[in-house]
C-alpha cells in the first residue's frame, strides 16, 4: 500500500464518501424526518388503537395564518383520559407549531426561510 493510499484512507472526506456509498448500496428506504420521530413512536402504541371510550380531534381555523387544535379521548380503566392542545402559525417565511398534552409533553418547532434554498429550523 503506497503512501498516497494511506493518506486517502485517513482523509475524513474519503471516509464520509465511503460511508455514503455503503449506505446507498443497502437500498434502505428513507425513514422520514427526525422531528416527527417522537410522535410516530407515540402513535404506534397499541393503546392508541384499542381502547374503550371515545376520541375526538377538533380543529378551528382562526385566520388565514393561525389555527388551534383540541384532541381528547375519554378512556377506560386501562387507559386514562387524555387531552392535547396545539397551535399552528404559518407566515410568508415562517412556520411555528406547538402541542402540549395532559402528560406534560411539550412539542414545539419552527421554520424560517431566509432564502429559497436556506431554511433554519428548531425543535424542542
Amino acid at each position: 500500500m503506497s503512501g498516497s493510499d494511506l493518506a486517502q484512507i485517513w482523509n475524513p472526506l474519503y471516509l464520509v464518501q465511503r460511508f455514503n456509498e455503503y449506505k446507498a448500496s443497502l437500498g434502505l428506504p428513507n425513514p422520514g424526518s427526525y422531528e416527527a420521530l417522537q410522535r410516530e413512536v407515540k402513535n404506534t402504541f397499541l393503546t392508541n388503537h384499542v381502547f374503550d371510550g371515545a376520541r375526538a380531534d377538533l380543529t378551528k381555523v382562526l385566520s388565514q395564518n393561525f389555527q388551534v387544535t383540541h384532541s381528547f379521548s375519554l378512556g377506560s380503566m386501562v387507559m386514562p383520559p387524555t387531552y392535547s392542545f396545539g397551535t399552528v402559525f404559518v407566515g410568508a417565511k415562517s412556520f411555528l407549531q406547538r402541542t402540549i398534552d395532559s402528560d406534560g409533553w411539550l412539542i414545539a418547532g419552527g421554520y424560517f426561510g431566509w432564502a429559497p434554498n436556506m431554511v433554519s429550523k428548531i425543535h424542542c
